[in-house]
This record gives C-alpha cells, structure tokens and sequence, in this order.
C-alpha cells in the first residue's frame, strides 16, 4: 500500500463515520492540479483532504533487511468559504464568531487535534510520528479555508498491508 492509497482510504473511513461532523472528500493531486479540483453538490460541504506532496524513506539494518518505510507528507485540509467574510476580527471585533477563523479553520483544527493522531490507526500498521497545522486562508480556485498538515508516518510492513 502506497501512501496515496493508504489516505485514501483513511479518508473514506473518516468519511463512513461522519468524523466530526462532516463529509470528506479525497483528492490527490500535484500542488498546481489541486487548484481545479471539482466541487460537486455531494461534496461541496465536506471536509477536503488535498494531498500534495509525498517522500517515501526506507530504513535498512547493518544486515540490508528493511526494518521500516516512512513517508513525509503534506496535504491541504479544509472547507469550501465564502470569499466575503473577514478572517477573524480585523473589520468587526463583534462579527467575530462568523470570521473565517470560527467558522471554518477551527472546526477543522479541532477536529484534527482531536482525532487525527489516533484516528490515523484506522489502517492498520500506522503510526503518526509527527505532524503539525499551518492554517490557510482563501486557498485553490473553489476557495477552501483550512489548513496544510505536514507529517511523517511510519509503516511497520508496508507492502503487506
């Protein structure tokens, strides 16, 4: 299993249990294709998971036996926005609760925080090493607030998943 089909079907798992309260959707594509993927009226309230960029790293012991595969990864996550609001309070201090911010990338960062280091089990032979949220704003074509997750997940066997 590659790590494109591996947050595939992460994705569709998340997908089947509503985490959060939400559809997902899938993508993988090159950063500059990511900007056209497709909103369609089933997915267009749902969480996207855009994976942009992989490295595959294989460590190998003094005898040559590979004893474990690890990708670095980055993907864009976030939801579909509206392009008219303000990001959090910088216009109206009291409109805050409908920024940007409130409204779309702490959802999707609490929703990460919360589940994603453990949830990332849901394939068997996962662990998360580590990962961290860069929020963003006003990101491709369809305008998606969220954020970018970059990480790096170990694979106890990989081929064998």
């Amino acid at each position: 299993m590659t790590i494109v089909q591996y947050f595939k079907q992460y994705i569709s798992k998340l997908n089947e249990q509503s985490k959060c309260g939400f559809c997902w959707s899938y993508t993988y594509a090159r950063k500059d294709y990511a900007n056209i993927a497709l909103l369609t009226d089933a997915n267009k309230c749902c969480v996207h998971f855009i994976l942009e960029y992989w490295k595959l790293k294989t460590v190998v012991d003094s005898d040559g036996d590979v004893k474990l595969h690890s990708y670095d990864f980055r993907a864009f996550v976030g939801l579909n926005s509206r392009f008219d609001i303000q990001s959090g309070n910088e216009l109206k201090n009291e409109d805050e609760e409908q920024g940007k911010y409130k409204e779309y990338i702490e959802k999707v960062e609490n929703c990460l925080v919360s589940n994603f280091h453990n949830d990332i089990c849901l394939v068997p032979n996962a662990k998360m090493n580590s990962w961290s949220f860069t929020p963003a704003i006003n990101k491709y074509d369809n305008n998606f607030d969220g954020g970018y997750i970059e990480g790096t997940i170990s694979f106890l066997n990989l081929y064998n998943l």
